[in-house]
């Protein structure tokens, strides 16, 4: 072998000696910086829907923002007897329980509250309301 040879092949080793050194380097670096939770480090995240009952009549829920066009989409809504409005959730109910929400009707719903706060679209931020309830049950109020 020539000495141009052997140099190449001792500099081309010395390179890939490095790299590995470099990655393994890294790898154990990055291995003593990561934060290793102990159960009291830990922290319990409570849930954010709660069961609700309601008492009011339906509605279309009135946009936030009065200025300007408004659409004329109808998101469904309860104006309940504390004055607040609620979005509903009807997607869990039979078809024939969802006539109970003629429009005006008095109704009790029952069902799991998620305010607005911790809702994950911004679709619904455009309603004034309190939050969503998934409705479970819904009966008319004489």
């Amino acid at each position: 072998m020539s000495f141009k040879l052997v140099a190449l092949l001792g500099f081309m080793t010395l390179l890939f000696g490095i790299a590995i050194g470099f990655f393994f380097g890294y790898g154990i670096g990055n291995a003593n910086s990561v934060k290793i939770l102990r159960d009291e480090d830990a922290k319990v995240s409570q849930p954010v829907t709660k069961e609700i009952e309601l008492r009011g009549t339906q509605i279309c829920l009135p946009h936030k923002n009065q200025n300007g066009p408004q659409t004329k989409e109808c998101a469904m809504g309860l104006k309940a007897t504390d004055g607040k409005n609620y979005g509903l959730d009807l997607s869990s109910l039979q078809p024939d329980k969802v006539e109970e929400f003629m429009d005006g009707a008095t109704v009790r719903v029952v069902g799991d509250f998620t305010p607005e706060t911790a809702l994950s679209t911004d679709h619904w931020q455009q309603y004034d309301m309190e939050g969503i309830v998934h409705v479970t049950s819904v009966a008319r109020v004489q």
